[in-house]
């Protein structure tokens, strides 16, 4: 049955540079402004053409200021690095210069290879946060049992080339810190685009009753288990109809014709397109613990979820469902009161893995960047508990080293850099998918074993 689950086989496509790539970049372009300089110094007085090239190549990896430039000046050094190799005769320098092209050729991939991300922009994300992220989990084959096997139409499918087929759920997420220098990595939304047509038109049994979903990935098992069923409720027929018992003849006539029904439905289509997960509660778990895996190894202090009142306007002013699932930095849900979905998932990991859950400060922008742009939105809530209520959102869009015209100088001691959010402590088990055990004895299965999602 495991093998059957389809939640085994998501396969995830991230769009964003990954977490330390232009650091990495950086670092090594260093090392290579280096190796350029001592070559070119042996044509200074020598051969200025090549000393000219060789110059300009130093030139553009000195100056890598910004994400930004960083493919556009690598490039440029390649090509001048390119032009020099053809000016030299000196064999030994050649190699350098062929050796130092495919380095940094190498070194500039993770970089210029990322897609872009779709969703960033102030409308959709709260502004300030670093290294923006978006990963779409997706099942990479075709969903026999759905009007489109191989759907489209979600928020990361209209992209030609990179075009995600069956989309369950995706992620936005980005980097922000504590007032004490740790890392966090900061939830934006979850969200599951095939799933809202099932969860808002059945009721969660519904979901479950293999008849206005059809499940193709263990449809064989079913129907194995319905024919079996029927042999021996034709003999529970045969065996009533023999005592003469018009009410037990009834109830095996009935059991026989709900039977019958189940092989006949399980044969065709659900009422509606069978997408795993379509709970809210299914696909923030898998989310949850996919960062909680990605935080601990890349090194991150936390996992957050930015509060209800802190998503952009469309989510926190208008999706009454979204109060329930990301809920306040208190952990409350709907109206401030109850429970939210995410910070109980939160709750529940930290109890799994012996850490805390509860509420942080989160920086609003870069806590090393003291010179802020302040935009400030007053909302109301357009729906749900809260409705007709006001709220002020307070967002950095952009944050600098030095002054500037318009920007607030706002320094990282400043409790106004900070807002408050639900986040769970990330422990070094949380890295590993592999079987362990605690030291007090028990087995600590996969954190994603435990997902029997339908």
């Amino acid at each position: 049955m495991v093998k059957l689950n389809p939640i085994n086989r998501l396969k995830t496509k991230q769009f964003g540079i990954p977490e330390g790539a232009v650091e990495k970049v950086k670092k090594n372009a260093v090392a290579h402004q280096k190796m350029i300089e001592s070559i070119s110094n042996k044509y200074k007085n020598v051969n200025e053409d090549v000393f000219g090239e060789l110059e300009d190549a130093s030139y553009y990896l000195k100056n890598l200021s910004s994400t930004d430039d960083l493919s556009m000046n690598i490039n440029d050094s390649i090509q001048r690095l390119t032009r020099a190799r053809e000016k030299i005769t000196n064999m030994e320098d050649k190699k350098l210069i062929n050796k130092l092209i495919y380095e940094m050729g190498e070194n500039i991939k993770p970089v210029k290879g990322a897609n872009q991300t779709k969703y960033y922009n102030d409308s959709q994300t709260l502004m300030g946060g670093q290294n923006y992220r978006e990963t779409v989990f997706y099942l990479d084959e075709p969903i026999k049992t759905n009007y489109n096997p191989l759907k489209t139409g979600t928020h990361f499918s209209k992209d030609g080339d990179k075009i995600v087929k069956n989309e369950i759920f995706h992620v936005r997420f980005d980097t922000r810190f504590t007032p004490d220098g740790k890392k966090v990595l900061s939830i934006h939304q979850i969200q599951a685009d095939n799933a809202k047509n099932v969860a808002k038109n059945l009721s969660r049994s519904e979901q479950l009753d293999g008849i206005n979903r059809l499940n193709p990935f263990q449809k064989d098992i079913e129907n194995r288990l319905f024919m079996n069923s029927q042999k021996l409720l034709r003999q529970n027929l045969d065996d009533a109809a023999n005592t003469g018992n018009a009410s037990k003849i009834f109830r095996a006539a009935d059991d026989l014709n709900q039977n019958t029904k189940r092989i006949t439905q399980t044969s065709g289509r659900g009422n509606y397109d069978y997408f795993p997960m379509p709970d809210s509660a299914d696909y923030n778990d898998h989310a949850l613990k996919y960062l909680m895996q990605l935080a601990a190894r890349e090194g991150a202090d936390y996992v957050s979820v930015l509060p209800f009142d802190m998503l952009n306007y469309k989510a926190s002013s208008q999706i009454a469902g979204n109060e329930r699932s990301y809920g306040y930095s208190s952990g409350k849900g709907i109206g401030k009161k109850g429970k939210a979905v995410i910070p109980e998932l939160m709750k529940k990991a930290a109890k799994f893995y012996s850490t805390k859950a509860g509420p942080i400060k989160v920086s609003r922008s870069n806590p090393k960047k003291p010179y802020k742009r302040i935009d400030t939105d007053n909302y109301t809530y357009d729906t749900g508990a809260m409705k007709g209520k006001k709220f002020t959102r307070i967002s950095h869009t952009d944050a600098v080293e030095n002054p500037k015209k318009g920007y607030k100088l706002i320094t990282e001691d400043n409790p106004n850099l900070y807002f408050d959010s639900f986040a769970i402590k990330v422990t070094p088990l949380m890295r590993s998918t592999q079987k362990t055990y605690k030291s007090e004895g028990g087995l600590v299965v996969d954190m994603f074993k435990s997902i029997r999602y339908n």
